[in-house]
């Protein structure tokens, strides 16, 4: 018992002391968690918004705005300082049949011309919570009845991630 009564009169004589050890130890574990739960890798989605305009020489204009959108909580920086660069790549669909010896049948297919591809400008960096549209413009024949865009994001801070959209749009002048 005379222990006891020891260990309870210097453990109320140390209060003090004992109450700052756990509050640095309660700091260091809200540090520690803080930063395990910190977000370092970007988050993008990408969408695409196309306008067509018929122009008077049997030409078609195609704007494409490739909206980045930043969704994660780090900074995001497109493409900077990489070897493979952030393209747009607009290709026309052209329909076919195809012969399918196994089945004796003839379906429909699509097959893809390369109508051209623009690269992105250097992207200083997208806030989290913005967004920033590019703007890529293209000329392409009014004959074109269909296009397939396709937009590749490259991450500035990790090769192996990147981010990609494909879209199809029926050519309608005037419209988006």
């Amino acid at each position: 018992m005379k222990y006891f009564l020891a260990a309870i009169e210097w453990l109320w004589s140390n209060l003090d002391k004992i109450e700052s050890v756990f509050t640095i130890a309660a700091i260091l574990a809200g540090l520690w968690w803080f930063y395990k739960r910190r977000e370092r890798i970007p988050r993008a989605n990408i969408e695409h918004q196309v306008k067509f305009i018929d122009l008077d020489n049997n030409t078609t204009y195609v704007g494409v705005h490739v909206v980045v959108r930043n969704t994660g909580n780090v900074l995001l920086r497109p493409g900077l300082g990489k070897e493979i660069p952030s393209v747009v790549v607009i290709e026309e669909l052209k329909p076919y049949l195809a012969y399918h010896a196994e089945s004796q049948e003839l379906t429909p297919e699509y097959a893809m011309d390369f109508l051209g591809s623009r690269t992105f400008p250097p992207l200083v960096g997208i806030e989290p919570g913005q967004s920033q549209p590019v703007l890529f413009e293209f000329i392409i024949q009014n004959t074109t009845k269909a296009i397939k865009v396709y937009s590749h994001l490259v991450n500035g801070y990790n090769d192996d991630m990147s981010w990609d959209t494909t879209t199809t749009h029926e050519v309608k002048y005037d419209q988006e």
